[in-house]
């Protein structure tokens, strides 16, 4: 898929079982399960992602993921990680050639940057997604 500046996207993810790594101030850090170490990358990944867990802070908005539960949640507790299905703007597309190193397989061949649609005229939320990664996002086109 060719994905453009002003395209309308509508993204989502089934839940996955994830494990709570850690709990900092509002993010829960989870075991990412769809990714790989990159053993040649000058990044060092520790397998982890970050997701911020209260609606009311602004990180809310710079990722789509959302866990189940959100809150209450210990390191060692296992929780449902997902993309609901939301309606997304492209705001750009940025190509990669060679393949960007981040610490972790598959490599990204490209970045798109995105804002949820009732929130395209705030600059100061959206979000990147890979999506040349692993994860099993779902990403369909439609119309505005």
């Amino acid at each position: 898929m060719t994905l453009k500046p002003g395209d309308m996207l509508l993204i989502e993810c089934e839940p996955t079982s994830v494990q709570v790594s850690g709990i900092v101030r509002s993010w829960v850090m989870v075991r990412w399960p769809w990714r790989d170490t990159d053993p040649e990358s000058r990044t060092q990944w520790d397998g982890t992602e970050a997701i911020p867990c209260d609606p009311t802070w602004i990180e809310w908005f710079h990722t789509p993921w959302r866990l189940d539960p959100h809150v209450g949640l210990s390191v060692g507790d296992t929780c449902s990680l997902f993309i609901p299905p939301t309606r997304v703007i492209v705001r750009d597309v940025h190509q990669f050639d060679p393949p960007m190193a981040m610490g972790y397989l598959p490599r990204a061949n490209y970045a798109v940057e995105m804002v949820e649609v009732e929130r395209q005229d705030n600059e100061n939320v959206g979000f990147v997604m890979y999506f040349d990664f692993a994860e099993p996002i779902r990403i369909t086109p439609v119309g505005g």
